[in-house]
């Protein structure tokens, strides 16, 4: 049997904070006491509170600055993002990794916009879509609006995980992405990309999810395919 580890005040006033959080059900953009007002409902130092805080904003729990009392965190992919390129810096993962996990994560949002998508969602997507139509050949111009769009599908799916994930994904890998587009040659495969991308939104139009799944599955192997070229 292991030894029991005695637990820092660090770390009980960490689980603490998190505990008041929810006990008094505060969400995101909600005020914290401040630090010295922690201290005196939990009998510890200001020192021990700044350093439970400070770890509790590392790993996205709260919010601190200088001069205002602690936030509760909310979410958003940089964490994510910051997670998925210490895998890259570190070689524990590689970009094609990243790439077919996005995949999985934007094929599942796309047969859920299919289902949840709203006329306000379409009307975003088609404005994406006549700004991919404007920027063939433009690979700078055309990423960004590419990212548009798979954002437009995530938000559409109604999860907020799937925003979250898919803009962190993207985050990561956007060098490769860019890379990819630049390898083009032809106007021909750009109309492709582009009639790909059409599919996609047709589908979520007709709230056809099958199709759907098909048409996204089509462009992240037709996009994987361009960076192993690459």
């Amino acid at each position: 049997m292991e030894p029991i580890k005695a637990v820092s005040l660090v770390d009980q006033v960490v689980d603490r904070v998190r505990d008041h959080i929810v006990e008094n059900g505060l969400g995101a953009g909600d005020f914290l006491p401040s630090a010295q007002e922690l201290g005196a409902i939990f009998g510890v130092s200001r020192g021990v509170v700044r350093e439970a805080l400070t770890q509790l904003e590392a790993v996205g729990i709260v919010d601190i600055a200088n001069g205002r009392r602690p936030i509760v965190h909310r979410l958003e992919p940089n964490a994510m993002a910051r997670a998925f390129d210490h895998g890259l810096a570190t070689r524990q993962v590689t970009f094609r990794h990243i790439g077919t996990f996005r995949r999985t994560v934007e094929c599942e949002a796309a047969v859920l916009a299919a289902s949840e998508r709203t006329d306000a969602h379409l009307c975003r997507l088609d404005v994406a879509i006549e700004g991919l139509r404007g920027s063939l050949q433009n690979p700078k111009q055309f990423l960004v609006t590419d990212f548009e769009l798979h954002a437009a599908i995530a938000q559409a799916s109604g999860n907020p995980l799937y925003a979250i994930t898919t803009e962190a994904l993207t985050m990561s890998i956007k060098s490769m992405i860019y890379d990819g587009l630049c390898s083009i040659t032809s106007l021909a495969e750009w109309k492709q990309i582009l009639k790909t991308h059409e599919g996609i939104v047709q589908a979520i139009r007709n709230r056809d999810a099958i199709k759907a799944r098909k048409m996204m599955t089509r462009h992240f192997d037709e996009a994987l395919n361009r960076a192993a070229l690459y």
